[in-house]
């Protein structure tokens, strides 16, 4: 009889909507996946120019053809408040990645989704969740040109005030990868 019970209310609770996750939320893995390190190498004989303005480098990732946000951006964290914030304007900075020189760039393997505040429609703060386990890409994108920008006295391969050449021809460091624990991903830029 205590079967029949607990079965009839899981069914009532699936029929109603009740998949046993709270509304809005992403379907996650019971434990976070272990981080990953993305290796981006310049294997051609010229430097590679990454924009380098944000916290971390523009990396795209995507799981099922969608990006996915590895960043909260300037958004606040839900945990900590929810509110209405102006970006600042990022520095133009750009990374100098020269021959055979590489950028590793390591991710924790979580993702942000954005929330909207309860008080205020319009803003919003950045809620973090693991990674499923599954196939993705990354993808980094670099540039063969750059205007502008003097070396930067902690780090000279970073070039203040420098900003992406519009006009010179783009590279591309893509991988798929399998997340399914800690790893290492290589990835060489390809230019034309």
């Amino acid at each position: 009889m205590r079967w029949l019970s607990l079965g009839t209310i899981v069914a009532a609770q699936l029929a109603c909507g009740d998949s046993g996750q709270m509304a809005g939320k992403p379907a996650v893995g019971i434990k976070p996946v272990d981080p990953i390190t993305f290796v981006f190498h310049n294997a051609t004989s010229a430097p590679v120019f990454v924009d380098w303005s944000y916290p971390r480098p523009p990396l795209q990732l995507l799981r099922d053809n969608a990006q996915i946000r590895i960043d909260p951006g300037c958004a606040p964290l839900c945990k900590d408040t929810c509110a209405c914030l102006a970006c600042p304007t990022p520095e133009q900075k750009v990374l100098r990645i020269g021959p055979g020189e590489e950028l590793k760039v390591v991710w924790d393997a979580s993702h942000y989704l954005l929330r909207a505040c309860e008080d205020a429609a319009s803003c919003s703060c950045a809620e973090p969740w693991p990674a499923t386990a599954g196939k993705y890409v990354v993808k980094l994108a670099a540039s063969t040109g750059v205007i502008g920008g003097t070396p930067d006295t902690a780090d000279p391969r970073v070039l203040n005030g420098a900003k992406i050449d519009p006009a010179a021809p783009t590279c591309e460091g893509t991988s798929p990868f399998q997340l399914v624990g800690a790893a290492l991903i290589s990835t060489p830029f390809i230019c034309p």
